[in-house]
């Protein structure tokens, strides 16, 4: 077969409800292929009764001398000739026993009892007995859907009444380098623009990935590699480089036309993030930093939250932090005792913003639509400097439409000994910068608010005030008294409007907002080391492994 070409004999495998025609329908419609069921071969009459073997053999056998085909059933014990002869065998096991069954139920509302209705003429008897068969074929089905999902392995799969997940795994062992096994909808999604141009891929959703770069050549080929390889096809890949003194140029030159370059003068990430998305054309736009990278099905899960819920803003995933070789840590941000909130989080990030979880650049995928109301980033006065422009983006996006926080882990989070903002230790430089993040994303909160006529818009400046904005404040005067951004701000007057943000936090319960008022309370009248130890513990989990599993728990209550 020409790789070129698609396949021309494709068999589709999988448990009942499972949609195995409504798959196979689709490709055949694409590749204009003809579609044989194998519930066509193995049933006769109107009982359903089940076709003697050698019969069965005989029409599978004269589908797989056919040049071209489309096969599906959930049958195997005697269709070794169609696993044979297929140039690609699918195997659907993406849904779990009550979505198949809730399929089949609509299946046998909208098939079998609707024939039954439309037979008005036939005697009461006669539409009962029909009525009666539907009823018997449905319960067949039902049981052996519970065979299926949940059965035992079988050592002679003869029909699909003995068929199990498990023993399918078996049978399709040794056909395993043409198996697509599609285990979720971003598989699904992939396959069916796998042999492009041969399927509508222009039917999909394009995602924008655009790389910001600036002096990270040692990184950029990781990060842009990434990108072109996801499994979903109908990408994007722009890489920008703002204005670069190493070999980064270089670097990006050397991808030809798979990517599209944009070069500028140096302007910060702001910049960076501006003139990329004004070269990109996708509905759904990821920007990632050029020392991080996308793992490979990190775009088809993004495209499926999109398409699986309503009204999405953004879409952020889970990552994991990896040593400037690519080595992994063993950490995940966020860390495991923060919740991770979907939803209308409007009003949380109107009221304490900075207290909620959000992602870093590169784990976020966001909806061009909300995009287009926020861009520009601000850059200047009041804007954000070489880096701190997904502040902006992530704080001001949930006001837009609502978040789907994906428990996965979708992107590697590098840290080395160049990062511009993230540290893995206390640096009161970066807690000033952070302040400085925060004091300028509230007013650009506080207008798109009033814009879009949120209540809680026209509250006064201390009401949009979050326990981790009063916490870096405080660790600043604490510990560097004499280079503290805010001249107006006491110990005291913290701890005071702490309490008070403790207590607006309606997110979470008491437990919660007195070990805030506590360790706010510890900070003001700790000596400096300890104070300094307390931070430490504050700003970086990772390093109170055993106080995150009491966090954990009152984050739920």
């Amino acid at each position: 077969m020409d790789p070129g070409a698609g396949p021309r004999r494709i068999h589709i495998v999988g448990g009942p409800g499972g949609g195995k025609s409504v798959l196979a329908r689709r490709l055949a419609a694409e590749l204009s292929l003809p579609v044989f069921e194998l519930d066509r071969m193995a049933f006769e009459g109107p009982d359903m009764s089940l076709r003697p073997l050698n019969v069965r053999k005989t029409e599978a056998h004269g589908v797989a001398v056919r040049p071209e085909w489309i096969s599906e059933g959930i049958f195997l014990g005697w269709t070794e000739e169609l696993l044979q002869a297929a140039d690609v065998i699918i195997w659907l096991d993406y849904v779990n026993w009550w979505t198949a069954f809730r399929r089949i139920l609509a299946r046998f509302l909208r098939g079998g009892l609707q024939e039954v209705q439309k037979k008005r003429g036939v005697e009461k008897f006669a539409r009962f007995r029909d009525y009666w068969r539907h009823l018997r074929q449905l319960i067949g089905v039902f049981r052996s859907s519970r065979t299926y999902y949940y059965g035992p392995v079988s050592s002679t799969p003869e029909n699909h009444r003995t068929l199990s997940r498990s023993t399918t795994g078996k049978v399709l062992a040794p056909y395993a380098r043409k198996v697509i096994h599609c285990t979720g909808n971003p598989d699904v999604h992939a396959l069916l623009a796998r042999y492009q141009p041969h399927l509508a891929v222009g039917e999909l959703p394009l995602v924008s990935i655009i790389i910001n770069n600036y002096d990270y050549a040692r990184f950029l080929p990781d990060a842009i590699d990434s990108a072109l390889e996801q499994t979903y096809p109908a990408t994007e890949v722009i890489v920008v480089d703002d204005g670069s003194t190493d070999e980064s140029r270089d670097v990006i030159a050397g991808y030809g036309d798979q990517i599209v370059p944009v070069l500028k003068d140096n302007e910060g990430q702001a910049s960076a993030f501006n003139a990329g998305f004004s070269r990109s054309r996708g509905s759904i736009v990821i920007f990632l930093d050029a020392d991080d990278m996308l793992l490979p099905r990190t775009v088809a899960h993004v495209v499926t939250a999109f398409q699986d819920n309503d009204n999405v803003a953004k879409a952020q995933y889970r990552m994991e932090i990896i040593r400037s070789d690519g080595m992994p840590t063993g950490l995940i941000k966020p860390a495991s005792h923060l919740p991770l909130r979907s939803g209308d989080l409007h009003r949380e990030f109107l009221t304490f913003p900075e207290d909620m979880t959000w992602m870093a650049t590169s784990g976020n995928a966001f909806s061009r639509r909300a995009l287009a109301r926020l861009m520009p980033v601000p850059v200047g006065d009041g804007g954000y400097g070489p880096v701190g422009a997904d502040w902006y983006l992530a704080h001001l996006i949930p006001l837009l439409g609502n978040i789907v926080f994906l428990d996965i882990v979708g992107a590697y989070y590098r840290v080395h000994d160049c990062n511009r903002y993230d540290r893995a230790e206390l640096s009161l430089e970066q807690i000033r910068r952070t302040i400085q993040y925060m004091r300028n994303t509230h007013p650009h909160i506080r207008r798109l608010a009033q814009q879009m006529g949120m209540s809680g818009a026209q509250l006064p400046e201390p009401r949009l005030t979050s326990v981790a904005f009063i916490a870096h404040r405080l660790i600043s005067l604490k510990l560097e008294p004499e280079y503290h951004s805010m001249p107006g701000d006491t110990l005291w007057a913290l701890l005071r409007q702490g309490v008070m943000a403790s207590a607006r936090r309606f997110d979470t319960g008491l437990p919660m907002k007195v070990l805030y008022v506590l360790w706010l309370l510890l900070m003001v009248i700790a000596p400096r080391p300890l104070a300094a130890a307390l931070a430490d513990r504050f700003l970086y989990p990772e390093k109170r492994p055993r106080m995150n599993r009491l966090l954990s728990v009152l984050h739920d209550h």
